[in-house]
């Protein structure tokens, strides 16, 4: 019957279905660049420092780049093709800025980055304008191609004036919030409304979310002031105060849509006490700049402003668009793997994506810059991706900087790393290994749960370098150099018996004793992971094994495998 199992599984390889396990991946490290690679346009090396904030669409890495002149005249904004591994210049000092006749004189402003979604980049850049300065936002495709304006000084305001005021610094890495289509930003409109707004990439659509002439009334207290924008599919999330200090004064985070007329609702605010909170005279602070957004989820950082000093309380935490509850991603009594107490967590910048929320933190290791790491958290887990004395390239590094908010996307990233050895920096992109999906070996149900002992069929890409079936009884637990292994839910991992490893399928058993729940499937080669799934297990998943292989009938393409089966 096992050997009947067996092939009946290989020969219905066809199907397959992934099933991802966020956070709980070993990534693949690929360089864009360091302090040695060359510009593509002749001008010397690239140079990125600490404030370098790239940001990571999948498929182009974008980054801003000040070049090795003393006068700044090597600013720059580029993309990287991660398939085909190729620099783009997008925009530099010789770019004039749209509908004028003067080139971009300034890339390089303080606290921003350009943003990349969906093939577009937008960015915030000066130019000479009448005699004075003209500010805005801009996009361009990644590919390269014309510049666009989304708002700058000539724009036409919501109230038919002009905008005076497109603020660039000190709010977020960015400047503004982009989600591909929408790009939301801070700005002052002649008629004195500063606020929040928002317009299409190609600038259409221009409408106010927020200002401070549309307050909201809070609990005691008329939030009138709103800053630090994110956007996802058109809805933005924002920061909102009563214009006093946010450690004493009311504020929170408020949630705009385009057509409300400045109207919003609240998310969280200040009276709201942070999770695992003990003080009884609590003040929560959101704190600024770090604020990210991605469908329904928020990721912020917030503090008790009115903690004692010697047990302070502040961390990474999130929130959806409904449920108006602060729930904890990682605060400073939390424990994360490779660090000590915690002393900074997500305070440079946060990057939100499907659920999963990329992050740096750090502990209270003496000296610069103690021990840190990059986090990526997923389903209440978070897991350390890279981090201080990891190696990569054979270098040994020293800090992995903070991601911007369009650092995620999906599962993929971009970060800046800085080396220990050599004090130098260097970018690079990091991917996960591929999924596998896991199916009940007789009736192949794509959502049904896998009992314990039951036989298995894992589906991916790359998973073995050759095939090789298990001989007689007892099944071993590696065949070729392919381990498969299930940690289940209650953390326990254990090593599967193996049927058969090839390139694209592994059939398996579920090892007895697998708790029931989700359990995460990892598949390894030679050691390293090479795919990993999810899989649901129950106390009891019955299959049959039929002539057509999926559990509900025979079919006379099979009737004669089933036949030969019988000599078996």
């Amino acid at each position: 019957m096992r050997q009947l199992a067996t092939l009946v599984v290989i020969t219905t390889a066809f199907l397959c279905l992934a099933f991802p396990a966020p956070g709980q991946q070993t990534y693949t490290f690929t360089k864009v660049l360091d302090l040695a690679t060359p510009r593509p346009d002749g001008a010397g090396p690239f140079t990125i420092t600490s404030a370098t904030t790239p940001a990571f669409d999948g498929q182009w890495v974008v980054l801003r780049e000040n070049g090795s002149a003393d006068d700044g005249s090597l600013q720059a904004i580029w993309s990287f093709d991660t398939k085909i591994a190729k620099f783009t210049k997008l925009v530099d000092l010789h770019t004039v800025q749209p509908g004028g006749t003067a080139t971009f004189y300034e890339l390089h402003l303080l606290d921003t980055a350009p943003a990349v979604r969906n093939g577009t980049v937008i960015f915030l850049a000066r130019s000479a304008f009448g005699g004075s300065i003209l500010e805005g936002i801009y996009s361009v495709p990644v590919a390269g191609g014309a510049v666009t304006p989304v708002a700058d000084y000539r724009t036409v305001d919501p109230s038919g004036g002009m905008f005076t005021r497109v603020d660039s610094s000190g709010l977020q890495i960015g400047g503004f919030g982009f989600d591909g289509t929408t790009a939301a930003f801070h700005g002052q409109g002649s008629t004195l409304a500063v606020g929040v707004y928002a317009a299409n990439a190609n600038g259409s659509s221009l409408s106010l979310i927020a200002d401070n002439l549309h307050p909201y009334a809070a609990s005691g207290a008329s939030v009138n002031t709103f800053t630090t924008p994110v956007v996802s599919g058109g809805r933005v999330v924002m920061v909102g105060t009563d214009a006093t200090d946010p450690a004493t004064g009311y504020n929170g985070l408020y949630l705009g849509t385009a057509g409300n007329s400045g109207a919003v609702t609240e998310l969280v605010n200040s009276k709201q006490q942070l999770p695992g909170g003990t003080n009884a005279g609590f003040h929560t602070r959101f704190d600024v700049p770090v604020l990210a957004l991605d469908g329904a989820l928020v990721a912020f950082h917030a503090s008790d402003a009115a903690a004692p000093a010697a047990s302070p309380l502040y961390g990474l935490y999130w929130a959806d668009l409904t449920s108006h509850a602060i729930n904890k991603i990682a605060d400073v009594n939390s424990t994360l793997t490779g660090l000590g107490k915690l002393s900074r967590i997500g305070e440079g910048g946060v990057a939100v994506s499907q659920g999963n929320v990329l992050f740096k933190a750090a502990d209270t290791t003496g000296g610069y810059p103690g021990n840190n790491g990059l986090y990526l958290w997923a389903n209440g887990t978070a897991t350390r991706i890279v981090g201080t004395g990891d190696a990569i390239d054979g270098k040994t590094v020293q800090v992995v900087h903070d991601p911007g908010p369009s650092a995620l996307s999906g599962g993929g990233f971009v970060f800046l790393v800085e080396f220990a050895a050599s004090n130098s920096f260097a970018i690079y992109y990091a991917t996960p290994p591929p999924t596998v999906a896991s199916f009940n070996a007789a009736s192949y149900a794509t959502n049904g749960p896998l009992a314990p002992a039951a036989i298995a069929s894992a589906f991916g890409q790359g998973l073995a370098d050759s095939a090789v079936a298990a001989g007689a009884p007892p099944l071993p637990t590696t065949l070729g150099n392919v381990t498969l292994s299930v940690k289940d839910s209650a953390g326990t991992t254990r090593p599967a018996s193996l049927y058969y490893a090839g390139p694209t399928q592994i059939n398996f058993v579920v090892p007895d004793g697998t708790a029931t729940g989700a359990a995460t499937v990892t598949v390894a080669k030679s050691g390293p992971t090479v795919a990993t799934g999810t899989i649901q297990v129950a106390a009891v998943a019955p299959g049959l094994f039929t002539a057509n292989g999926n559990g509900t009938g025979r079919s006379e393409e099979h009737t004669s495998e089933l036949q030969s089966l019988r000599h078996l």
